[in-house]
């Protein structure tokens, strides 16, 4: 497209997606294919490209023939004549709807785990194999919320109040083992002994390599 962004060419892919013929597509305005929904933010990024002369990458969706929507991620760069001068854009598009498709399924099996997690009403725990706190429900948040921010501490730490492993830890028995452990350990709030608790520890093993990336207590 030029610098008034009419459409100069267009392959016949494109044509095809929008169910065009090439000549219903070239020398009309390239807003006639961009929905309104769009428009602000296709013109901001055209705005940068046309100001800096330098080449930018975005995405967004269009409706293709059939009414459906489709994710491009388009490439934007200028064309310049023998003096320099920019005198067309060049637009290159690579389809990625079934990516996105992907990466919103992925992100609401995300949400739905999360959403799980937190909704137990038992306390879990996540340790990295170092024994570091990676991540918390909110059932055990509530416990030691005066420890906060638990990631990033040491479970010893944090739920004993000490500065080293504990002797008798179900965790380092998984690692160790690659299995679950169990065992009765004292419940320690602010450093006091306020009961006792049976903890399970479960390795997350590697689905290729076997090996321990982490562990899970409840």
């Amino acid at each position: 497209f030029d610098q008034e962004d009419t459409i100069t060419f267009a392959n016949q892919a494109y044509c095809d997606l929008m169910g065009k013929e090439r000549s219903q597509v070239v020398g009309r305005s390239l807003w006639e294919f961009i929905n309104q929904k769009n428009h602000r933010s296709v013109r901001e990024h055209l705005a940068v490209i046309k100001t800096t002369g330098e080449a930018r990458d975005y995405t967004n969706w269009l409706q293709d023939a059939k009414g459906e929507n489709r994710w491009f991620e388009w490439t934007d760069h200028p064309v310049r004549d023998h003096q320099g001068h920019i005198v067309e854009y060049q637009s290159v598009g690579h389809d990625m709807t079934q990516r996105k498709q992907l990466e919103n399924e992925l992100e609401e099996k995300r949400n739905l785990l999360d959403s799980m997690f937190h909704s137990i009403q038992d306390g879990i725990s996540i340790l990295n194999p170092d024994l570091t706190i990676r991540d918390v429900n909110k059932s055990l948040y509530k416990l030691y919320e005066y420890a906060a921010p638990l990631a990033g501490k040491k479970c010893y730490e944090v739920y004993h109040n000490r500065s080293e492993p504990c002797e008798v830890c179900p965790t380092i028995q998984a690692l160790q083992n690659k299995t679950t452990c169990m065992e009765i350990i004292p419940l320690r709030i602010e450093g006091q002994q306020k009961g006792w608790l049976e903890i399970f520890a479960y390795p997350l093993l590697h689905h290729e390599t076997g090996e321990v990336e982490g562990v899970v207590e409840f």
